[in-house]
């Protein structure tokens, strides 16, 4: 209920990893349909996606860069028409993220495979 609660009080999710396996964190905002400000390591850039326009839901700046991020930060507060461009990309993703059972088919068939290979 908290998590819902600060999801809900939110208007943008700001990741500056410097490493992520995939980003779940990310879709987790996506699936709220909130923007993501994020560094592109790992599967972020997978993860964040972009929606049926090919418009992305978020901004990706360069791991370590804190004047990249900063830039979108600054974008993020100063530009109205990106933080609608970004909400309505974020919306619209939303509705192409896979549900669990997807996402555990394909991870049962990586290991399947896997393990085939490896016997």
């Amino acid at each position: 209920a908290d998590l819902a609660g600060a999801y809900a009080r939110a208007d943008v999710l700001v990741l500056a990893s410097r490493r992520e396996s995939f980003g779940m964190v990310t879709t987790e905002a996506l699936a709220r349909g909130l923007p993501v400000i994020t560094t592109a390591v790992g599967g972020i850039a997978e993860a964040l996606g972009h929606d049926a326009d090919d418009s992305v839901p978020g901004l990706l700046v360069p791991p370590d860069t804190p004047r990249a991020l900063g830039a979108s930060l600054r974008a993020w507060l100063t530009d109205a028409p990106l933080r609608r461009r970004l909400r309505h990309a974020a919306a619209q993703r939303r509705a192409t993220l896979s549900g669990w059972s997807i996402t555990v088919e394909q991870i049962s068939q990586v290991l399947t495979e896997t393990a085939a290979r490896l016997r």
